[in-house]
């Protein structure tokens, strides 16, 4: 077989660019007329013409495209006995047929063996479709309605919170809450007022307090509905 490029060149098939680069720079110091200067005519010439070659095939392997137009065409020009591509690394090598060498088949697959991990991912998948899904909605209702009715009055209604003591003393005016807050007669009210207080102080204790629209302080008060 004629010796290629890479074989002028002195470096691998599978060289980086700058493996590649290397390669040849060493090579042509070595054949640089300088290095020949007052040697035989014939070295001469013989160092002359392999640095016509090693330039010749550095043209082809520096430029990205033609070097992959020529490993194409090395690797059409492969022996046909290769048994097929062996990948590496850098590309694909040919290994060629070996007699003598035992095929080992590829083993078949066999049946796929879930580890506990799987069966648990596979249990919570078939709680989540759709019937299982349902249960469970029904059995979390079931239990919130029990519920309801042990906290109840023993009728199936919720226990009603205990109303709020009133203070002692005499309320001081009535107040309407809806739609603005204002003060209007009691028996149309919506809250009964027992004191006033300043914006920042605390009304006493069980009173809710309620801003003064308009006027500035807070109704203490107690709802009446």
């Amino acid at each position: 077989m004629p010796k290629s490029h890479y074989d002028t060149i002195g470096a691998n098939p599978d060289a980086s660019a700058a493996q590649l680069r290397r390669a040849y720079l060493q090579r042509a110091r070595r054949l640089h007329p300088d290095q020949f200067a007052g040697r035989p005519a014939r070295e001469r010439a013989s160092a002359e013409r392999r640095m016509q070659e090693l330039n010749a095939a550095w043209s082809v392997l520096s430029d990205p495209e033609s070097r992959r137009a020529y490993d194409a065409e090395l690797a059409r020009r492969a022996p046909s006995r290769a048994t097929g591509p062996i990948v590496s690394g850098r590309g694909e090598r040919w290994q060629p047929f070996e007699p003598d060498r035992r095929h080992t088949p590829t083993p078949e697959p066999g049946p796929v063996v879930a580890d506990e991990r799987a069966m648990e991912i596979r249990g919570a998948a078939r709680l989540l479709r759709p019937l299982p899904l349902l249960t469970i909605f029904a059995v979390v209702a079931g239990l919130i309605l029990a519920a309801s009715l042990l906290t109840g009055d023993g009728d199936g209604t919720s226990s009603r919170r205990a109303p709020t003591a009133e203070p002692t003393g005499i309320p001081i005016g009535c107040i309407s809450l809806v739609p603005i807050v204002e003060e209007v007669p009691c028996g149309s009210h919506d809250a009964v007022v027992w004191s006033v207080v300043e914006a920042g102080e605390p009304c006493e204790s069980g009173l809710e307090a309620v801003y003064r629209q308009g006027v500035g302080g807070l109704f203490c008060v107690t709802r009446t509905r």
